[in-house]
């Protein structure tokens, strides 16, 4: 059992400038079991399990969508008052998937796009999955997906699919939005979490994973080309650097 290290940082445009999510978001939390197992559960090792390395993240606004079907099949979402995310600002938040992306007709997806990117010196994935102890009376699924952090770059985004589309979707600020669980090889492993700063070699990551997912339909072939693009440690600790000059790394 080693602690193996998880990054994040809040997207911007440049190292050197601030996100929105940066004044407006949360901070990602590590997942304490007694929030919400408060019964004997909280004994079972069954459960403490399957929320190890689990944590998440929160809705950075109060969201109050509501939708309606155009006569050409596609979809108009409409930010209602309660929400204190602008109207204006929805197109900027939010991505409403073509009809082809649907899995059924008249369930429409949308993506809520959250400039958080994860990522790792270790080989680690991460799976995002709803909150699954949290009760919520959302009008649908949110999607899940797995992805190498260290191979892959890219944001978090809650992706959601709108099952009962008469209904509206309501998540007050602070709510869960996405579990993440982290896994590395060796499954006894902890995961720490630490907001590190944003640099120049991770955003050339990031973009490099960009511009190849843009091209190429075959994102998993894509992921071993990216790694041309990585440099080593793009986490930067001081006894890593020593640990690197000695060559004991």
């Amino acid at each position: 059992m080693v602690k193996k290290l998880v990054g994040y940082y809040n997207l911007s445009d440049t190292a050197k400038e601030e996100s929105w999510y940066d004044i407006l978001g949360f901070e990602i939390e590590k997942i304490k079991m007694t929030d919400y197992i408060k019964g004997n559960g909280r004994f079972c090792p069954a459960i403490k399990k399957s929320l190890e390395n689990v944590f998440e993240i929160k809705s950075p606004f109060d969201i109050e969508l509501k939708h309606e079907f155009l006569p050409d099949g596609r979809s108009w979402v409409e930010v209602s008052d309660n929400s204190s995310l602008k109207p204006g600002a929805f197109d900027d938040i939010f991505h409403v998937n073509p009809i082809d992306d649907r899995n059924d007709i008249k369930k429409p997806l949308l993506q809520m796009k959250i400039p958080l990117i994860l990522l790792s010196d270790d080989d680690i994935e991460v799976e995002l999955l709803p909150p699954l102890a949290y009760y919520n009376k959302l009008p649908g699924i949110t999607a899940v997906g797995k992805v190498n952090i260290y191979k892959w770059h890219r944001p978090v985004n809650w992706v959601f699919e709108w099952h009962e589309p008469e209904k509206p979707i309501i998540i007050k600020r602070g709510e869960p939005l996405i579990w993440l669980k982290f896994t590395s090889k060796n499954r006894d492993d902890i995961i720490t979490l630490k907001k590190v700063n944003q640099t120049d070699d991770m955003y050339k990551s990031l973009i490099a994973c960009r511009t190849t997912k843009n091209v190429s339909k075959v994102t998993l072939s894509t992921w071993d080309l990216n790694l041309k693009n990585r440099k080593k440690y793009l986490i930067k600790s001081h006894i890593r650097i020593i640990l690197e000059k000695l060559h004991l790394v």
